[in-house]
């Protein structure tokens, strides 16, 4: 019995020895809502950008809108509008704007992503830009 703890104890004093405790990866500084959030008519920069992602049956990626606005399922055009929403009146006010995905249940998880790399920021000419840094998600409304 006593050579069986013996081996038992150099295993346990083995394994925490080698155990490397390290943080959890990736840092999104994301804010989840506590509950649906109220539509917005018009787009107030005091107020996060709502983006809505609608989802078909597929899972697939079938509209993306901010308010009235949509942009069928081109991320280019709602990097667009994020872009000259942060640079209106040649201000750069990437600070104090945010972002708030709602994404259909259904959607797949790849277009939320790419919504979230739409509206951070872009790359051009090797320097990489910032437009929003806060990004968070909301609860979409039930539908019925």
């Amino acid at each position: 019995m006593t050579p069986m703890i013996d081996v038992v104890f150099v295993l346990l004093s083995f394994f925490i020895m080698t155990l490397k405790i390290i943080a959890p990866e990736g840092d999104f500084d994301i804010k989840m809502p506590f509950g649906p959030s109220k539509p917005i008519e018009q787009i107030d920069l005091t107020e996060p950008i709502r983006v809505v992602l609608t989802a078909d049956s597929n899972g697939e990626l079938a509209d993306i809108s901010v308010g009235n606005v949509s942009f069928g399922d081109n991320f280019a055009s709602l990097r667009k509008f994020v872009y000259d929403a942060v640079t209106a009146d040649n201000v750069h006010k990437s600070d104090n704007i945010e972002v708030e995905l709602a994404p259909d249940e259904n959607l797949r998880y790849k277009f939320t992503i790419d919504a979230m790399t739409a509206v951070s920021g872009y790359v051009k000419d090797g320097k990489t830009f910032t437009l929003v840094d806060k990004i968070r998600f909301a609860a979409r409304p039930n539908k019925g």
